[in-house]
């Protein structure tokens, strides 16, 4: 039997007029889904534990997987700013799926793989991918990333940081029967199911390209043997008209992922935040750690630059891969949406014009999570997209 998906949304403000929309074709499926995947806007959050509960009793799911999003990514709506409830069920047959949820205390550092692993519940041999939704409050993200990348190296890991509340306890994590406020929770993926991730950033690479000289941790002191403030204003200086103003607006650090190429394009960089300048020292912060002898280029973005590079990402994964994905996730960052575009749905309407309509859910994001050349990464102002497909 083959995969089947399922997509229904609403943006009804009711609860219960809204879980009877998004429910209406529950048992359209071949038998009971495998995985349901619920995502819900804050509004919805003091109902999260009725919503898990109802959905589990009314679709028979094995599993339940979601959290809270700012925005929701739905079939094919994005839906920013209203009441938003998105539901993708999962009829996965011969899937080996594995539930887990764990806290900060439990992720340890990349020497404690055997620990975390026993957390996970997941065996390393199983070549599983993995959906993650962490809590930003409570669960430090670079460390949990790592320490996936560690104890199952070369696994797709993708995700996204969950949204919507402004402290921490206030998110809504979304596992099965229970709903936790802090944490990550998450689903293994492995047997007939195989997860192929297309991560999008979104920048294009401006200027010339510099060899970090001096650095340290996420301080480079030095570009090519000059202050690095001298690299931004060489790049400052060599733009003109919309690529200075948006190097003004917002500019961007892009570090080589393969140092032994000799020419570089878009994609090949993995994209981090230019934090500060220190006029005083010449040095500048970027939201990365950083070492003597990484090869990096600065970037811009804009929602044309964006819309190109998810459609030239998804015209790649398309020519690669082995079939038609059966169903998709999408973590988009907050900072994408309308406001980027100019207009609405813009990145669910890409992902259907290259791959066809490919039965979808998600949410605007905090953070998202996916893989850039084999290793996994948080991002920001991305679009990281899960595709299922059967092995």
């Amino acid at each position: 039997m083959a995969f089947s998906f399922s997509a229904r949304s609403s943006g009804n403000s009711d609860i219960e007029a809204a879980l009877d929309e998004v429910l209406a074709d529950a048992t359209s499926l071949p038998g009971k889904p495998d995985v349901a995947f619920v995502f819900l806007s804050p509004h919805f959050f003091p109902s999260a534990t009725h919503v898990i509960g109802e959905i589990s009793e009314r679709t028979g799911a094995r599993h339940v997987l979601g959290c809270g999003g700012g925005g929701i990514i739905a079939d094919r709506r994005e839906m920013e700013d209203c009441p938003a409830l998105s539901l993708l069920l999962a009829r996965l047959p011969g899937a080996k799926i594995c539930p887990f949820h764990v806290d900060d205390d439990d992720i340890g550092d990349g020497q404690a793989t055997e620990r975390f692993v026993e957390k996970i519940g997941v065996d390393p041999a199983d070549d599983a991918g993995f959906v993650v939704l962490p809590d930003p409050f409570s669960v430090e993200i670079v460390r949990l990333i790592e320490q996936f990348n560690h104890a199952y190296p070369g696994a797709v890991l993708c995700g996204g940081l969950a949204s919507g509340a402004q402290m921490p306890g206030g998110n809504v994590l979304l596992l099965d029967g229970a709903v936790h406020t802090s944490g990550v929770v998450g689903l293994s993926f492995a047997g007939s199911v195989r997860l192929r991730a297309v991560v999008s950033q979104g920048c294009r690479p401006v200027g010339r390209r510099f060899i970090v000289t001096r650095a340290e941790q996420n301080v480079i002191h030095e570009l090519s043997g000059k202050p690095a403030i001298d690299g931004v204003r060489d790049v400052l200086q060599g733009l003109q008209g919309k690529d200075r103003q948006l190097a003004e607006h917002a500019l961007f650090v892009g570090r080589v992922m393969r140092e032994q190429k000799t020419e570089f394009h878009r994609g090949d960089f993995l994209i981090r935040n230019l934090m500060g300048i220190d006029r005083r020292t010449g040095a500048i912060a970027v939201g990365d750690h950083v070492r003597r002898g990484m090869t990096v280029q600065f970037q811009v973005r804009d929602g044309e630059t964006a819309g190109e590079d998810l459609h030239e990402n998804l015209q790649h994964y398309k020519v690669a891969q082995a079939g038609q994905p059966r169903g998709a996730l999408l973590f988009s960052c907050l900072g994408r949406g309308e406001g980027m575009y100019g207009e609405p749905n813009r990145d669910v309407r890409s992902v259907d014009e290259v791959l066809g309509e490919v039965p979808k859910a998600g949410f605007f994001c905090n953070g998202e999570i996916g893989p850039i050349d084999g290793s996994n990464y948080v991002h920001g102002f991305t679009l990281s997209s899960c595709f299922f497909e059967e092995r």
